[in-house]
């Protein structure tokens, strides 16, 4: 039964990330080919490497395509990385000035003035709007 269960949630796994999967097994593939030609090269007299059946239609073009997509994705999430380390101070300080509203209200029962609260958040609201159209469209450098 946990067979089932588990072949059922495979078959659910999101597009992105069957794509994602596929190309991490495609780089592995061509790495572990070149790593083996390059073996091969460099001991041309020892017993020659057999090599699996899958690496059996693979050439250097192709190995070196399958890594450039790897490399492609390492750029995307690089991106996706910084423009969240971007974003992340503004939120520390929109939670911090909520919860600090929340707690003066909790403590002394009088409330802050909104105009922190509102600046910081809106201010977290358009960096966040910049750093995706700078990332997403270059032009805006």
């Amino acid at each position: 039964k946990r067979e089932t269960v588990a072949l059922e949630g495979i078959r659910y796994i999101p597009k992105h990330l069957k794509n994602l999967g596929e190309t991490l097994v495609r780089a592995n593939d061509a790495v572990e080919f070149l790593a083996l030609e390059d073996l091969e090269k460099q001991e041309g007299l020892r017993k020659p490497v057999k090599r699996s059946t899958r690496l059996l239609n693979y050439d250097k073009r192709k190995a070196r395509y399958q890594i450039s997509e790897l490399t492609d994705i390492g750029k995307y999430m690089k991106n996706v990385i910084k423009a969240w380390l971007n974003i992340l101070p503004q939120l520390a300080a929109c939670a911090g000035q909520v919860a600090g509203c929340h707690i003066r209200y909790s403590y002394w029962g009088t409330y802050c003035k909104p105009w922190g609260v509102l600046t910081t958040c809106f201010s977290l609201l358009g960096r966040s709007v910049g750093s995706v159209m700078q990332e997403s469209y270059p032009f805006f450098r």
